[in-house]
């Protein structure tokens, strides 16, 4: 907004694409008294305007900024419309009122990241507060000048894991520190379904892990269940075996009954192109679980290991992620101990890589004058000079093992040299975002590195997909660019 075209005005200004502290100061620049923002998603919204350091010197906002809920803010801004700026006012007054916590206290945020990792390993492991969480900050930060913030994300959560290691350690000085992770999953606490906790059903490992940290139940368990956790991957059979070992530290015999409780599972990561109605879909999916033992009785001081046969929920289509949570509960009536499970149900090298989205990628592309990159699909000539060299544009619609470029001679066919190799490439999340690929001429072969002599040459880009074999072709996709012609100034093509 212009400078002064919102003096001594409320600012209500709804949740997007800008950070929380671009919209505060630009309408603190434009002169607003104060700034009210609503969220875009159900739910009432915790901003922080914590000034950014990058760039250093950018001015500190120092407005009030409020967040409200998605349903207050339409409504105001429903008002607004109605009867204009002068309708609605903003009062602020000396009492002070409670609340209850949000409505996802004690529940995943709305802003925490699926699982599981690129290569089906469970992430995350756990799940610790880390929604609006008041604590300690830096007093020369920008924002902090009473030693106190109010943020949210793993900033906060990732010191409560600490700390509660550091209090694990302190009582049991003795715990082995490949067992740490173990004894924190094994006593943690899953927590409902964030989106609809009156369902009964667990929110997904692959988003909470083995669940909320508890914190007592990890300082007092006399049961260590390892692994901590059961990642299954690929299943593209009927089920999966794996084998968990129970140690019983405790001064008696323990008996344990064992039994599966399933978690939401889900179906997609984001829009494709063109984007479906529901990208992520959830599914009530159970798999089915049986033990080679049960009960199991365990000796003071000894351990028993049990097969654990999991067979993917018949209902749910390929590409689906299955999960659930394995309970021992002790006959005793004491702690309950629990192990996540997670795995991909069908091939996941089915999945497609290489997408065209509404831009038609992979391109062979130039940088043009303006900075901007110029697809060059009948092929291009490149000097080499400068910043006149190939680009290959390329959409990764999913995480990449392995991406290289080859170097092809356009009259033999010949491979001559690698001109890009990248391992562990994530993909590009947006739905028309790409990587670009930039190749100077240069080849690496067994014996070294080399410039290739004025010719004409394609790249050949190959993604190898998340657990796919470097040595199965059908584990590859890859595109060939049209030809390149490289002609630098002052030496002759290759006769």
């Amino acid at each position: 907004p212009p400078p002064g075209s919102l003096t001594g005005a409320a600012a209500l200004i709804r949740r997007g694409f800008c950070t929380f502290y671009e919209k505060a100061i630009s309408a603190q620049n434009a002169g607003a008294a104060v700034v009210v923002l609503y969220n875009n998603a159900p739910g009432p919204l915790n901003p922080s305007v914590i000034t950014p350091t990058d760039p250093p010197g950018r001015p500190a906002v120092t407005i009030p900024v409020v967040g409200i809920s998605d349903v207050n803010g339409a409504l105001i801004d429903s008002r607004l419309q109605v009867g204009g700026p002068d309708s609605v006012t903003l009062t602020w007054t000396s009492e002070i009122l409670e609340f209850p916590n949000i409505p996802n206290g004690g529940l995943i945020s709305s802003f925490s990241s699926y699982g599981l990792s690129p290569d089906l390993t469970i992430k995350p492991d756990i799940g610790a507060p880390g929604g609006a969480i008041r604590s300690t900050y830096p007093l020369d930060h920008p924002g902090g000048e009473d030693g106190y913030a109010t943020l949210s994300g793993t900033s906060m959560s990732s010191p409560h894991t600490t700390g509660a290691v550091a209090l694990l350690l302190q009582a049991l000085p003795a715990t082995p520190a490949q067992s740490i992770r173990d004894v924190l999953q094994n006593s943690a606490d899953p927590r409902p379904w964030s989106l609809n906790p009156a369902t009964g059903l667990l929110d997904h490992v692959h988003r909470q892990g083995a669940g909320m940290l508890d914190i007592p139940g990890a300082i007092q368990a006399t049961t260590l269940i390892a692994p901590g956790k059961l990642s299954l991957g690929e299943v593209e059979s009927e089920s999966v075996t794996k084998t968990f070992t129970i140690a019983n530290n405790s001064s008696g015999d323990a008996t344990y009954s064992l039994s599966h409780v399933a978690a939401v599972a889900t179906r997609g990561t984001h829009p494709g192109t063109p984007p479906p109605p529901n990208p992520l879909q959830f599914l009530d999916a159970r798999s089915s679980v049986s033990f080679s033992a049960n009960p199991v009785t365990v000796a003071a001081g000894t351990t028993a290991s049990v097969d654990v046969t999991i067979t993917p929920p018949a209902s749910a289509p390929d590409q689906t992620i299955f999960n659930g949570y394995l309970v021992l509960t002790p006959s005793d009536g004491g702690q309950v101990y629990r192990v996540p499970y997670a795995g991909f149900k069908g091939d996941y090298q089915a999945i497609p890589i290489l997408t065209a989205t509404t831009f038609g990628f992979p391109w062979l592309a130039k940088l043009g004058p303006t900075g901007a990159f110029v697809n060059q699909p009948a092929g291009a000539t490149y000097s080499l000079v400068g910043n006149d060299i190939p680009f290959v544009l390329a959409h990764l619609d999913h995480q990449s093992y392995r991406v290289r470029m080859t170097v092809q001679h356009e009259a033999t066919g010949e491979l001559l040299g690698r001109a890009l190799y990248i391992d562990f490439v994530p993909r590009n999340s947006g739905p028309n975002s790409f990587s670009a690929y930039a190749w100077d001429g240069t080849i690496e072969t067994g014996v070294g590195s080399f410039l290739v002599p004025n010719d004409q040459y394609r790249l050949v880009l190959s993604v190898l997909k998340p657990l796919g074999d470097n040595e199965n072709p059908a584990h590859y996709e890859t595109w060939t660019s049209p030809v390149i012609t490289i002609a630098r100034p002052g030496e002759s093509p290759t006769p």
